[in-house]
């Protein structure tokens, strides 16, 4: 759910025929990203306009639209790149790791975010998430998101990406997102790549459904019933919302157990702290706001 964020690019002196005082033409699009991100910071999103954005960055109005096809895409970044590189990751993991793990591995490496651009991000994100006026072309993007998580789905399972489990999944790992996002951004001292991988957590849990004999068809879903699975010690309401309880009933009817991911051991451990930078495999130990668990985004 995550979008590229740009490096932070300071004012410098303006170029000859530069119009904002204490800033040069911008000539990239990560720099008028920077200029649209401080008048939405300084004067709201709805209030700035396409003019104020150009007017700033030293640029015309045309010229704009060269970088960005609406304001709206402002926020979303290089959204299309980094969807390739989740969809990337996803294919690149090993075959042996389960369906919910690799899921989990590859949202925490897709929403990982350096240090020094945390601030950024967030300011990104409560435009995404809580500005009205991008409501609509939010859910295009999600749309977007969805799919590739769906893609990955179908290919580990054998069936269409429209099929019902590949969209199941996928809508309630966007939801896990969302979710774990939310908590973030109203919470500084949380930890996203801990939100992230303990909602996935849930998730898994919600996914597992009890075996049965391969000759034995599955029950309806009115009748499965999900016993609670010991999870680590964490309480955020959201994760235990109405619509998470929907899905897990939807994925107990049409989801293997052996899908999840989850073993008897891996349900009490505690999430740590090796930042995951591919699936399945780690680099050295690091804390802070993206330390993650180890063994699958």
């Amino acid at each position: 759910m995550s979008t590229a964020t740009a490096p932070d690019v300071p004012p410098v002196r303006p170029a000859d025929g530069g119009s904002q005082p204490g800033r040069r033409r911008v000539t990239s699009q990560a720099e008028l990203e920077q200029v649209a991100f401080e008048l939405f910071a300084a004067n709201g999103f709805e209030q700035t306009t396409v003019e104020d954005i150009a007017v700033a960055a030293g640029i015309g109005r045309r010229t704009f639209f060269r970088y960005f096809p609406s304001k709206n895409d402002v926020p979303w970044g290089m959204f299309e790149v980094e969807l390739q590189r989740m969809r990337a990751c996803l294919k690149a993991c090993p075959r042996d790791v389960r369906l919910m793990d690799a899921i989990r591995v590859a949202l925490i490496e897709f929403n990982q975010v350096e240090p020094d651009r945390i601030r950024r991000h967030r300011l990104r994100m409560e435009l995404i998430l809580r500005v009205p006026a991008l409501l609509a072309h939010s859910t295009l993007r999600f749309a977007a998101w969805r799919a590739v998580v769906a893609e990955f789905v179908a290919e580990r399972t054998g069936q269409r990406p429209d099929a019902l489990a590949p969209q199941a999944i996928a809508h309630a790992v966007l939801g896990v997102a969302v979710a774990a996002y939310e908590q973030w951004l109203d919470d500084e001292n949380a930890e996203l790549g801990t939100l992230l991988d303990l909602a996935m957590r849930h998730l898994a849990a919600a996914f597992t459904a009890p075996e049965h004999p391969a000759t034995q068809a599955a029950p309806p879903a009115s009748a499965v019933q999900l016993e609670p699975r010991a999870l680590p010690p964490y309480e955020p309401s959201r994760m235990r919302s109405a619509a998470i309880q929907a899905t897990a009933m939807v994925g107990a009817a049409v989801l293997p157990a052996t899908w999840t991911g989850r073993t008897e051991a891996s349900t009490t451990r505690s999430p740590v702290t090796p930042r995951t930078r591919s699936c399945g495999s780690t680099t050295s130990s690091a804390s802070g706001p993206m330390a993650v668990a180890p063994t699958a985004w």
